[in-house]
């Protein structure tokens, strides 16, 4: 090669070198030339990731087809269509906007079956109450002479008989054991228009305390600690006592004994501490302290506007407190010194301990309260008119399954473009529940009160 032939090759190779390498800095910058724009723009890229994976995902801006998980690079910034799908489950889509020089996230994407229905019980369901750690749930079986008080456990695919009523008699009232490990009913009876109470074990319903013989069956009214779960709280007149389950065995002693002149109308006992409801001339939230000698610095208390209070439960360090003539629940700290959120209406909730967020519901209305930040504020999911009955968490905190009419819903919480509902084939739908996989939903129908089985995933 001669000398003018290697000087033309280099400045070839250095004016390839000039352009390119600028070129090259820009391109794995994430700048690209956009031919629909007619200029220089940065890329991002979109990160997809489903459960279960290898599911197709079309992207309708793109000509390309892809499977889950899947990371997409050199995506000019743009807001994309995105529909992901596999056989037999719901389709999932939604649009994704891609912001130059980032990279968008849709990792958490659960794909739910879309199957019929299958009935597994031949028993006829009455009056199903979901056990609180979502193990099974109680129910009542009848025929002409008895009424039989059942507990189904999901994981079992059977139930066990819990105690036979005669007809005359009806529960009241179930609560269970901080660990759900017991279960106090209240049974009426209309014949004789008296309550009586029992605790049943769980692991050995044989076993069976009746309590009202201990305060000669007088009224008595009755919670569970939340701290441990062998140790009740029973008031009888002014005085509260503690009660502890040891196997067949039930011992009691004097919690607390308040004056003759306090009328005390409900209770709860927290961490040495009792909040009661007291009419004294007025109507008072108040609290006191099971060591007298810390009663000095319990000052605060909250009137209250009527003797239609009662206290429901403590959940995540809160007192729920509901207005029975109102019907309005109120969320108010230990301290008693602020309300923290009123609700109107409530028919439940689910506290969720790995997000510390409150699901609540009411007839038109599901939300969710951010505990980690305060003021709490209120995320309103669902709206509509009527006909919501319950709600619960899925496995992860992005959804949400609930009944509306007679329907099953499930919502995704991504707030990224409208929120995804999917509805199941669940028919007639009267209660639901859901077991601690959360991979399957159950529910009785309206038509014959029969238990029904949808497998999610």
């Amino acid at each position: 090669m001669n000398i003018n032939a290697r000087r033309v090759l280099a400045i070839i190779l250095i004016s390839a070198f000039i352009i390119g390498a600028p070129l090259l800095i820009l391109y794995t910058s994430g700048y690209r030339y956009s031919f629909k724009k007619q200029k220089v723009s940065t890329a991002g890229s979109l990160v997809l990731e489903t459960e279960p994976r290898g599911a197709f995902v079309e992207i309708e801006e793109l000509d390309d087809n892809f499977t889950t998980p899947i990371r997409i690079n050199n995506l000019q910034e743009n807001t994309y269509n995105v529909k992901i799908s596999k056989d037999g489950y719901f389709s999932w889509n939604k649009n994704l906007k891609v912001v130059s020089m980032l990279t968008t996230f849709a990792e958490d994407i659960i794909l739910y079956k879309d199957e019929a229905p299958n009935q597994i019980l031949e028993e006829t369901i009455l009056n199903p109450q979901s056990l609180p750690d979502q193990t099974g749930f109680t129910f009542l079986e009848q025929n002409a002479f008895y009424n039989y008080f059942n507990t189904y456990n999901f994981e079992q695919a059977d139930y066990i008989n819990y105690l036979r009523l005669a007809k005359s008699e009806s529960i009241d009232k179930q609560l269970w054991s901080l660990d759900n490990n017991y279960l106090l009913i209240e049974i009426r009876d209309t014949k004789t228009d008296t309550l009586s109470h029992k605790v049943i074990s769980r692991n050995s319903p044989e076993n069976k305390i009746q309590l009202d013989k201990n305060f000669n069956n007088s009224p008595i009214s009755i919670r569970w600690s939340n701290t441990q779960d062998n140790i009740l709280y029973i008031k009888s007149q002014n005085t509260i006592f503690e009660g502890t389950i040891n196997g067949p065995t039930f011992s009691l002693k004097e919690l607390y004994k308040f004056p003759t002149s306090q009328k005390i109308l409900d209770y709860i006992v927290h961490n040495e501490n009792i909040y009661f409801l007291e009419d004294n001339n007025s109507f008072w939230l108040n609290k006191i302290s099971t060591t007298s000698d810390k009663n000095e610095n319990l000052q605060n208390k909250i009137e209250l506007n009527s003797s239609t209070f009662v206290i429901k439960d403590i959940v995540t360090d809160k007192i729920i407190l509901k207005d029975l003539l109102k019907n309005e629940t109120y969320f108010i700290n230990l301290d008693l010194d602020n309300i923290l959120i009123k609700k109107k209406g409530l028919l439940g909730y689910e506290y969720n301990k790995k997000t510390n967020q409150l699901l609540t519901w009411n007839s038109s209305e599901i939300s969710i309260t951010n505990f980690n930040k305060y003021p709490f504020t209120d995320q309103i999911l669902i709206r509509v008119s009527n006909g919501i009955r319950n709600a619960f968490w899925m496995d992860t905190a992005n959804y949400i399954a609930y009944s509306l009419g007679e329907e099953i819903k499930i919502v995704e919480l991504d707030d990224r473009d409208s929120k995804i509902i999917w509805t199941t084939q669940a028919q007639n739908v009267r209660n639901i529940f859901t077991d601690t996989t959360k991979e399957n939903i159950y529910y009785t129908d309206n038509e014959n009160s029969k238990l029904w089985k949808i497998n999610l995933q």
